[in-house]
Formats: C-alpha cells, structure tokens, sequence
C-alpha cells in the first residue's frame, strides 16, 4: 500500500510560512480523495508545485555536478531564509517521515525515519555544521555499514537519499526514493507530452486496461466504436537535424529519441477521426483517462491540478467518484486536486477535513495560507457548503461591483 499521510513545506514559491496539509481525518484514516478551493492566484497551483518540485529535487540531485547551484524558488521577500520540506507517507506499507532543509548553496539538513513495527526508528541524519564547515552525520546501528561510505561521493549539493539510491539496494532506501519516482504523479497542465505518451501505450496494446480505457471514453463520447493507437519511437538521426545547429548540440541531441504517437477514434457510423481533429475536451479525455486508470491499478498517487479544465463538470465528478469507490479502487489510490467547480462541494463523499482552501491577504505579504474546511468555525453539518463558499464565507473570493465596473464603460456625465 502506498499513501500520502502528511505534506508540510516553508519558504517556497508563494509560501512565506510554513504550509501543513494531511490527508488524515478526524478518524484516523487517509482520505482517498483531497480538494482545494481557493481564488485566482491564491496558491492552488503552487501547492501541487511543490509538491512536484519537491519531487524533481529528489530525482535530479544524483545528477547535479558538484559546483551546481541547487535550484530553489523562496518566497520573494524571504530569499535569504532556507527553503523546508516535511512529508510523511507510505511506501510497500511501510510508513516514512522525510525532512529537507536547503538554500540554493547547500543541503542543510535531511532527516529518513521509518516505522518498522509501528514504531518511529532512524534510517539517518544529516546536519551541517557551520562553524566547522562539514556535515555530521548519524546512522541506525543496522546501517551504518551500508550508508556510511556514502559520505565522500555526496557533495553538499546533493541529497544523500537520491545518492543512497544510486548506490545500495537497501529497501529502506529504494522504498521512499520508489515513491517519489513512481508512486507520487503529477499533472499541472494540458497537453502533458508524457500522459498523452501513457495513454498511448496503453490504446496500442491488446490488454484488458485497453478496453476499460475505452468503455470510460464512451461514456464520455456517444458513438464511439473502437480507439486505435500506434507510437513509434526510435534514436534521433544527426542527419535529420538542423544543418545550422552547432555539432556539439547535433551529439547530445541525437543519443535521445523521438516518439510518434498516431492516435485514432473510430465511430459506429463508419467514420474515422485523428484524435487532433476533436474539441479540446475530447482530447484532454484521452490524455488523462489512461494514466488515471492505471493509478487505479497501481494504487498509487494522483496530485491534478484543475481538474475540470476542457471538460464538463460531470467528468470532473466521475474521475472523483472513481477514487472514492471502493470496489473501484481497490488498491487505495489518492487524488489531491484542485478545482474551481463548486459542485463538487455537494459531493457527500468527500468529508470536511478533505476540503482545503488556499487564500492570500495583504497581513501577511500576499503569501499563501493552506487550510481545511474542518479548521473553520460555525460551519454546520447542514449547511450549504456550494452557496457559502460562492458568499465568501470560507476564504475570500472575487466579487464584482457592479458600480465600478459601470464607472469603467459608461462617461459619468452620460444621461444614461
């Protein structure tokens, strides 16, 4: 089983202070499924981001040369404060807690824990040392001998987790590094070159996955038949560049691959449609719907952002209601998503600590607050939650005056 419990970050993008965010109800279990409201450029969209840089930060660093600068994105008028990161989750059933602390010159500190046997016990610590310019580091008894020759080859802009990775096939180290690699996915945009890519390979094969994926669109798109999918991908020929691209460009270039995708709906009237020539819906339905039936499968994370975006609301609640059916979601898959379709407040599955708003206000810099529904009080179990959030009363949304927006057409001097 795979699970994000706990997300927390400081100092990062429109975040001054320190975000929480825990899938966790009053009850003591994780919610499949977690939304955010909130007004335009309130910080729905950098929630999902930091999460996913947070990712990328993990994932790239065994890569980064040894003089590179780490890249991190404070907030804007904190740049000189480290940047933090704390998360708690899941990975094979066993639970993790994770801490990174950095600035753009140096891993400050990293903290691995995990719970065994239902107890917190420590993989290992990292600190730097600023008087002595150097890092202390710390072991479990069992993996000092493992971890501890890892010492000379993680320079201090990189993250001993993703050199650990590299290096040793501990599973209390391939367990949470699998998480970051695999199980937590992001979507933050239309047209996202690597889900069009999945949803492909899954059209073109013969396997069962196929035809659910295609039952799911016709629900979708009356009248469609059958989706056919070919990709071809092969190494990019030196000879098929540009002539006026410098050689040593053509060299790097040419060690990747280019991938074709030929995607094509076939209707029960004989006719056939590239997957180009449909609306932006249509399109953005085959993108997603592929990877998204696959997390199912895998049991693994899904953090969305916009979810309704090109679509009709009523896809938007149908992707929901398939995380949240149990018999559809066997595995316990997770959706985090942010949204501005307030109809998917009336969704009676999706409990009050689930629902999360996201509001800026001019007390505290413009910087972005994160809070769940369940925080705020006089909310009453009957109330409407769609009508109130529209008034405002949970976090503060735009409303248009209709007397300034007149002073903006109409001459004030004008008769009419």
């Amino acid at each position: 089983m795979n699970e994000l419990i706990y997300f927390g970050c400081e100092n990062l993008f429109s975040f001054k202070d320190k975000i929480e965010f825990t899938t966790e109800t009053s009850k003591g279990k994780s919610s499949f499924v977690s939304v955010i409201y909130g007004a335009n450029a309130s910080g729905k969209t950098n929630f999902i981001k930091a999460l996913d840089f947070f990712k990328f930060l993990i994932l790239s660093s065994k890569d980064r040369n040894a003089q590179e600068m780490i890249p991190v994105f404070p907030f804007k008028k904190t740049l000189d404060r480290d940047t933090e990161f704390k998360i708690m989750f899941k990975s094979n059933n066993v639970k993790y807690a994770y801490y990174l602390k950095l600035n753009k010159e140096r891993i400050i500190e990293e903290n691995l824990y995990h719970y065994p046997s239902g107890k917190i016990s420590k993989i290992y610590t990292r600190l730097y040392n600023s008087e002595s310019k150097s890092y202390e580091f710390d072991y479990a008894r069992n993996y000092i001998k493992e971890l501890k020759n890892l010492e000379t080859v993680c320079p201090s802009n990189k993250i001993f987790l993703s050199v650990a990775a590299l290096w040793k096939e501990m599973d209390e180290i391939k367990n949470p590094f699998r998480f970051f690699s695999e199980v937590l996915q992001t979507n933050i945009g239309i047209g996202d070159v690597k889900w069009i890519e999945r949803s492909a390979e899954i059209l073109a094969s013969s396997t069962e996955e196929k035809m659910k994926f295609i039952e799911l669109v016709k629900v979708i798109l009356p009248g469609l038949k059958m989706i056919n999918s070919e990709v071809e991908r092969k190494k990019v020929s030196i000879d098929e560049l540009p002539s006026d691209l410098p050689m040593e460009f053509k060299i790097l270039m040419s060690q990747g691959e280019s991938t074709k995708i030929d995607i094509k709906l076939e209707y029960e009237n004989g006719v056939v449609v590239d997957l180009s020539e449909e609306s932006k819906g249509i399109k953005r339905c085959v993108e997603i719907l592929g990877p998204i039936l696959d997390i199912l499968k895998n049991g693994n994370i899904l953090l969305f952002d916009e979810l309704e975006s090109s679509f009709h609301p009523v896809v938007a609640e149908n992707i929901v209601k398939l995380f949240l059916d149990e018999n559809q979601n066997c595995n316990k898959a997770q959706l985090i998503f942010t949204t501005h379709d307030v109809n998917l407040l009336d969704t009676e599955s999706i409990g009050r600590d689930s629902i999360w708003f996201t509001e800026r206000a001019a007390e505290n810099d413009f910087s972005t607050e994160l809070y769940p529904l369940s925080s705020i009080e006089d909310v009453k179990k009957s109330e409407n939650l769609r009508k109130n959030y529209l008034k405002g009363k949970y976090s503060w949304i735009p409303v248009m005056d209709n007397f300034k927006v007149e002073k903006l057409f109409c001459d004030s001097g004008s008769d009419k």
